[in-house]
């Protein structure tokens, strides 16, 4: 399945993607009727907020799933399935997939939606205290206004939410220009999520009570309420990207000493390929979209589509690789220097010369492959 977890003690996220091997969403037996967006790289985080995911589908604005870049085109029960049963899935879509190195992953997706009049470029970079989403390439062929949702959290029912923009306490009617926005809930620890945006960013904040019914999206009914705090980037053909961080169980502080300190540099966010160096960990972690050369590193060059994550560590390069078409037999990685096999576990690696490694990736079907080179 497109799908990801990454976990660690404190908390956990989730990533719901599709392609050219797995449908967008299955609508069933008059089940999951407005299940529209829900594969189109929706982000779940889990945290201390229990509660977060309880009668949450019955109320949430179902075009408004954090993580998902949507149009505006209306949406009946049911429509734009593209899965195997309906529709026929998205065989454009290959480049869908991820890797892992060590307690680092990163995730990517070709993206086009439901009737393909919207295409994008996505990528999600997990870190042990963070997650890094990037957006490049966002068009719409019918001309249609275009929005990407950072966040739609269900606030708790127990004690009170605070919403800060910029460190201070947001105000309602507001859309300012954000480089840092705090969902806090004082009473729940370890429950709050912030988000940095690493370029300024005009955002559309909303809270809301939403109510619903059981009976508008399956066959059990029942009426739910419950209130929501949703933000949103509005596209334009001048702003077709985002980039911001989310930092799981943060405070106002912990945004500062990121905004500080700068950990995360974007490389590259284009329609070739988004790079990312997390200077903290030492990593550097690469989605590579199109059949050319990338450069990587100072020493390490891509050749051709890949996942890829880099770990320089005492001279020794630590790679992990991964083939999110499915369908490659060979990866290609070509090197400044010469260099020397030092980790190879199943024996999958083979010098072309000293400065061209190929990386066998028949049968592995997306799954990462880790090796160290000298």
């Amino acid at each position: 399945m497109d799908r990801v977890v990454y976990r660690t003690d404190d908390w956990a996220f989730s990533l719901a993607m599709h392609s050219s091997r797995l449908g967008n969403f299955e609508c069933m037996n008059n089940e999951n009727r407005k299940g529209w967006f829900t594969g189109d790289g929706m982000g779940y985080f889990y945290n201390q907020q229990l509660d977060h995911y309880h009668h949450y589908w019955p109320a949430i604005d179902s075009y408004r799933l954090a993580g998902t870049t949507v149009d505006d085109q209306v949406m009946s029960d049911c429509e734009g399935q593209r899965n195997q049963i309906a529709g026929g899935r998205k065989s454009q879509m290959e480049w869908v997939g991820s890797v892992k190195l060590d307690d680092a992953g990163s995730a990517g997706m070709d993206f086009s939606n439901w009737n393909d009049t919207l295409t994008a470029k996505k990528s999600w970079f997990m870190f042990e205290d963070m997650v890094v989403m990037l957006g490049s390439n966002i068009e719409s062929s019918i001309g249609a206004n275009v929005t990407t949702t950072v966040t739609n959290r269900k606030l708790s029912e127990q004690g009170q939410t605070d919403i800060l923009v910029n460190g201070g306490k947001w105000q309602a009617a507001q859309n300012p220009t954000v480089k840092s926005l705090l969902i806090d809930n004082p009473t729940l620890e370890d429950s709050a999520l912030g988000y940095v945006f690493l370029t300024p960013t005009e955002l559309a904040v909303k809270r809301e009570v939403r109510q619903g019914n059981w009976s508008e999206i399956g066959t059990k009914t029942g009426d739910v309420s419950a209130e929501f705090v949703t933000a949103t980037i509005d596209h334009s053909p001048a702003s077709n990207g985002y980039a911001y961080v989310v930092l799981p169980d943060s405070d106002l502080d912990d945004i500062a000493e990121f905004v500080e300190e700068k950990p995360i540099k974007v490389l590259r966010q284009d329609n070739v390929a988004h790079i990312i160096k997390n200077k903290e960990d030492k990593v550097i972690a690469a989605n590579v979209w199109q059949q050319q050369a990338v450069k990587i590193t100072s020493q390490i060059t891509a050749v051709g589509k890949m996942a890829l994550m880099v770990e320089k560590d005492d001279g020794e390069h630590h790679i992990a690789i991964s083939d999110p078409l499915q369908t490659q037999t060979l990866l290609e990685l070509e090197f400044k220097k010469p260099v020397k096999i030092k980790s190879d576990p199943e024996q999958r690696l083979q010098l072309g010369d000293r400065r061209t490694l190929l990386i066998d990736v028949t049968g592995l079907k997306g799954r990462s492959y880790a090796f160290t080179v000298k």
